[in-house]
């Protein structure tokens, strides 16, 4: 988070000191917390994409199975993921941020709370958020995401927010069903984190 913040810290002072245009988009007069809220809405949409797209290509679905190979839910799940993977998630909602010249106090904050809900979403626990499935993914939502059994293609693939889940009809929550298993059939990951790294580029991964 640091390092995040730095690099971010270090952007702002390069655009700041080459009049760089594209830092004077952001509204850095904000609170640091309605900076932090703006982020996170405006890249609820490319992670959606995003998202979308690791299910929907092949290629780009055997680096997203590291993320979907654990058969049950548990908190630290939320760090299982293929550092290709990472790298595309930064792409979409950390790099552009970084150009717009955002301080690091804002990004730092924001990472803070996609800690704190991943932990929440990934989660072994009962919670029932009523009318708030409308519009946060939360876990009763990602637990249908992880889902053997969920509709084919994925649902509930928002980060943060399920507002363009349901705008695109991928948001899914059945009234009176319950989530028996969470996993993957048909795929075996390896169990190693080398074995993991590599499995993308083996020519047998489905």
């Amino acid at each position: 988070m640091a390092l995040v913040a730095t690099i971010a810290d270090l952007a702002l002072v390069f655009m700041a000191s080459h009049d760089l245009a594209i830092g004077l988009l952001w509204p850095h007069n904000w609170p640091i917390v309605l900076q932090a809220t703006a982020i996170l809405v405006i890249a609820e949409l490319p992670r959606y994409g995003l998202h979308r797209l690791l299910h929907g290509k092949a290629g780009l679905w055997r680096f997203h199975t590291i993320h979907h190979a654990p058969d049950r839910l548990y908190a630290l799940n939320v760090a299982r993921f293929h550092p290709g993977e990472k790298a595309a998630q930064w792409l979409v909602d950390v790099l552009p941020f970084v150009l717009l010249g955002v301080a690091g106090e804002p990004l730092a904050l924001v990472f803070v709370f996609y800690a704190v809900h991943g932990f929440a979403q990934h989660a072994n626990w009962s919670v029932r958020l009523g009318w708030f499935n409308w519009l946060v993914a939360g876990p009763e939502l990602h637990r249908w995401y992880h889902a053997i059994d969920a509709p084919d293609g994925g649902v509930n693939f928002g980060n943060n927010l399920i507002v363009w889940d349901i705008l695109f009809g991928t948001r899914f929550l059945p009234a009176g069903s319950n989530v028996t298993e969470v996993g993957m059939t048909g795929q075996i990951i390896p169990k190693g984190l080398l074995g993991q790294w590599l499995y993308p580029f083996r020519r047998s991964a489905p």
